[in-house]
């Protein structure tokens, strides 16, 4: 990391400060508890041979590089945390988190032929898809310990279970609805937000939120729509995946939210035209695609900002401008710097 970088890195995070230090205050205490979570989900896992000789990335990292890291699990539980569930609980939905976010990411690990994610196993087994079953095992272990202790009713245990089941099914669907099938016409902007970005986006971000719904019925009032936010802030984030992966998901067949707007909005372009730009030269894309592209930037921190609004409604310590100086944070975190300056909200 260049001092350039950091020095960028912290003055934002100076600026959160001074706008809004009730919010840099629940961040802070929040990133604590997940360090908590962190703790308790190692814990959880060295029970098992197979993890004895894990490898749990995060540990090492500093404050700020580990807060960068874990800004959407920090996020998630800040949620908890504001709406004044008790923190034993917010500890056990973190638990939840963590093993939610672990069968996810194996599941990809496996489709993709990848070993992403901040455990590695080192089971000397020399088998990537066996080192991603186990540790979905182990998530699911952990799933059902978290549960079994955040449910008192009878049946609840089961029925949490179920829901949880059922929201990983969602985002299944959502990724199987992303492949352009042969003859299918592409969809226009709003179906592949609908169809695609509201599941793998919208719903792969409120997963964290199922439990503590189900659950926490005294608070409910303050999560509903602090559900909603997280479910706009995640679909507008897939938007924002689509544009930076356009041409990955051209050469694919995947639906991509840039790539429709291009064909439905002024100045409209043709398929054919299009083909020819992202299958040219990578580093002009960026340049040919234009205002178009800028368009799409805006929609997608317009609908992030209509989540922060929707927290914001729950009791969450986010006003608009905030709001800004948070979605300016999250995209320099997702490489996306300079898209922001380009964008309309830059100040």
């Amino acid at each position: 990391m260049t001092t350039t970088t950091l020095f960028k890195r912290i003055s934002i995070f100076a600026e959160l400060g001074l706008k809004s230090p009730r919010l840099i205050a629940l961040l802070t205490q929040t990133a604590s508890e997940y360090r908590e979570v962190e703790s308790a989900w190692e814990s959880f896992l060295r029970e098992f041979n197979f993890a004895h000789n894990a490898h749990f990335t995060n540990r090492t990292l500093s404050s700020t590089v580990y807060f960068e890291k874990n800004f959407f699990s920090i996020l998630l539980l800040s949620i908890l945390k504001s709406a004044q569930i008790p923190k034993y609980r917010r500890l056990k939905y973190g638990l939840l988190l963590q093993a939610l976010r672990t069968i996810v990411t194996c599941t990809d690990n496996i489709l993709d032929h990848e070993q992403k994610g901040a455990i590695q196993l080192e089971t000397n087994l020399h088998n990537p898809v066996l080192d991603n079953v186990l540790l979905t095992l182990a998530a699911q272990k952990v799933l059902l310990c978290a549960s079994c202790s955040l449910c008192s009713e009878p049946y609840g245990t089961e029925r949490l279970q179920k829901r949880l089941l059922d929201s990983l099914f969602a985002v299944a669907q959502g990724e199987s609805a992303a492949s352009l099938l042969p003859g299918e016409t592409y969809p226009i902007p709003d179906q592949i937000i609908e169809t695609v970005h509201k599941k793998i986006g919208g719903q792969l971000l409120g997963l964290a939120l199922v439990a503590p719904m189900e659950n926490e019925s005294e608070h409910r009032t303050a999560l509903e729509p602090m559900e909603q936010g997280i479910l706009a802030i995640g679909t507008a984030l897939q938007m924002l995946d689509d544009i930076t992966d356009i041409v990955e998901d051209w050469a694919v067949g995947k639906k991509n939210y840039l790539a429709s707007w291009m064909m439905h909005h002024p100045p409209v372009i043709s398929m054919n035209a299009l083909h020819d730009i992202l299958t040219g030269d990578t580093s002009a894309v960026a340049l040919k695609l234009g205002s178009n592209r800028i368009a799409a930037i805006d929609q997608a921190i317009a609908k992030s900002l209509e989540g922060f609004d929707l927290l914001h409604q729950g009791g969450y310590p986010v006003n608009h401008e905030q709001a800004l100086i948070l979605l300016r944070i999250m995209f320099r975190l997702r490489g996306l710097g300079a898209d922001w300056e380009q964008s309309s909200y830059a100040r």
